[in-house]
């Protein structure tokens, strides 16, 4: 060692200007050492940093992902509102329709079942009047069958004592209105002196067997009722007085 100390050269000590020119070579490593240092010192804090920043955007992104869910919520739950409103305002229409259709159908029918009994009734009315002519048809015909010619008409005059004039006469007052009632009354009279002859042939014409035999049989027993208050009297009124005696007793 000491001889290779020896045989080496001895070594010029640098000077103060190439101090100088070396030192800018130095003074970047120092700082290219250094620089590691320093980040790795940063990096705990810039990681804290970086994840409280990721978790204030993840909240912020949950907090509009809720946003945006309740509103599309809200949403769906107006659209279903919307929905539901206007089906029932289309139920509602067409129960206010069928309702409307029921309502011309209960008209139409009434109308119709009014026609219906005007045309019954005016049926009615017609087969009234065709009826009524008939009736008056039959009566003019059995008038006419019953009317008497002049001949008989004038011997009943003559045996009731009365003229073709007083009966005209008659007449005329008992047709003319605002006459006295004592000229009526004797109009009366002297046409019933005509009449009932007529009038009394002609419903006994009419009668009916049965008829016939109630009228015989009523007046039987009104013909021996009035026989008995006869005989009663008669025996009332006798000398002896013995009926009378019997009544009284």
């Amino acid at each position: 060692m000491r001889k290779a100390a020896a045989t080496t050269p001895a070594v010029e000590k640098p000077s103060k200007a190439s101090e100088k020119a070396t030192k800018p070579a130095v003074k970047p490593i120092k700082k290219a050492a250094a620089k590691p240092v320093k980040k790795a010192a940063a990096k705990p804090v810039k990681k804290a940093a970086t994840a409280k920043v990721a978790a204030a955007k993840k909240q912020a992104a949950a907090e509009a992902r809720a946003v945006k869910a309740k509103a599309q919520a809200m949403r769906r739950k107006e659209l279903a509102a919307a929905r539901k409103k206007a089906q029932n305002a289309r139920i509602a229409q067409q129960i206010a329709k069928q309702k409307a259709q029921e309502e011309r159908k209960a008209k139409r029918l009434e109308q119709q079942a009014a026609r219906e009994a005007r045309l019954a009734a005016q049926a009615e009315k017609r087969q009234a009047l065709a009826a009524q002519r008939q009736a008056n048809a039959e009566k003019r015909a059995a008038l006419k069958q019953n009317r008497l010619s002049d001949e008989e008409m004038k011997k009943r005059f003559a045996e009731a004592g009365v003229t073709t004039d007083q009966m005209r006469e008659a007449a005329r007052i008992l047709k003319t209105k605002g006459t006295k009632k004592r000229e009526r009354r004797q109009a009366a009279a002297v046409m019933g002196l005509i009449g009932g002859s007529i009038g009394g042939q002609n419903r006994a014409r009419n009668l009916t067997p049965e008829q016939r035999t109630e009228i015989a049989r009523r007046g039987g027993l009104k013909r021996q009722a009035l026989a008995r208050e006869e005989r009663e009297k008669k025996g009332a009124k006798s000398p002896d007085g013995s009926a009378s005696n019997a009544q009284t007793l």
